[in-house]
């Protein structure tokens, strides 16, 4: 999984912080977070923000890889930290699905439903 930490910067332990791998699929990283009932907020190549329902985001940099998880500020402090490692926990699922169907590519295999949700 990957090693979550909360932003050193920011108060309340509402910003965290993780790195993806190299070589991440941006574009099968957003389609599998928008299956996930995330709203993709900013559509730039720059920067990417995904919106959960009560207001939780995850924001990446695709040139670095650096996420941030923003926990939705009226979450009670005694919550935020395991909101953020369900927020991390989403991501974990979607890149996992998103190696397996790549693996699956590279075999020569024809890619199928269960390869696509590894990550589930």
């Amino acid at each position: 999984m990957f090693s979550l930490e909360p932003e050193p910067n920011c108060c309340g332990r509402l910003n965290w912080r993780l790195d993806l791998a190299a070589g991440t699929d941006y574009g099968q990283l957003a389609a599998g977070l928008e299956a996930r009932g995330y709203e993709n907020r900013c559509r730039q190549a720059f920067l990417m923000v995904f919106r959960q329902p009560p207001g939780h985001e995850i924001a990446i940099v695709p040139r670095t890889g650096r996420v941030q998880l923003r926990v939705y500020s009226l979450t009670p402090i005694d919550e935020r930290e395991e909101v953020a490692d369900e927020l991390c926990h989403d991501l974990w699922n979607v890149t996992r699905a998103e190696a397996a169907t790549e693996a699956a590519r590279r075999s020569g295999r024809r890619v199928t439903a269960l390869d696509a949700s590894a990550g589930s």
